[in-house]
């Protein structure tokens, strides 16, 4: 995890907000160096989980279980290393940052082959299909995926209307000779690149 302060946005809505949601694309993008396409399909998972919320399964799938908890509903084994965490790590288990924290840490070791699988994806949509099969393996993958994918886009253009913090420029000791030719299409006619799902 980065050592910028966590700054997510709260929570100030009852289900998903495209703020929150923009955020962390961007912070995922940073702390896992991921493509756009990448951390908008694991945000839109999250978001089709709980809407990137602290909250406890309402109706637990797994009958007599205390149901899934926190942004990406830890069920289980899961929900148990999840409250271990915050326990030893002295956190709160509904604060962002410690879902966050124990989102990144899953990503590094037991559920490392999801990010894998997020990473050898190429588009949004496969990116957010590999998440939900790779780590949220929920009940019924194929009915979820489509509300999935329409999280993801929102985080997607979320993420571009958030502030971002300025690229480093490299220092230039010995400017060069020759300026560049401005009317070069390499220079002045390139176009941006479209964005698709």
């Amino acid at each position: 995890m980065s050592d910028k302060p966590f700054d997510m946005p709260p929570d100030v809505m009852n289900g998903f907000d495209d703020r929150r949601g923009g955020w962390l694309v961007n912070r995922l993008m940073e702390d896992l160096s991921i493509t756009r396409d990448e951390a908008a399909g694991i945000v839109g998972n999250l978001a089709g989980e709980s809407g990137i919320q602290a909250i406890n399964e309402k109706v637990p799938m797994i009958p007599g279980s205390r149901g899934g908890f926190g942004w990406a509903q830890w069920t289980g084994p899961r929900r148990r290393a999840f409250e271990a965490f915050a326990f030893s790590n002295g956190l709160d288990i509904t604060a962002d940052e410690t879902n966050y924290r124990f989102l990144l840490r899953e990503l590094d070791k037991e559920e490392h082959r999801a990010l894998l699988g997020v990473i050898a994806t190429t588009s949004l949509a496969e990116a957010t299909r590999q998440f939900m099969v790779l780590f949220e393996r929920p009940g019924d993958p194929e009915g979820t995926l489509p509300s999935r994918i329409a999280f993801a886009k929102r985080a997607y253009k979320a993420s571009l209307e958030q502030p971002q913090a300025a690229p480093q420029q490299p220092v230039v000791i010995d400017p060069p000779q020759k300026q560049p030719d401005l009317k070069s299409p390499s220079v002045a006619g390139h176009k941006p690149i479209a964005t698709e799902w």
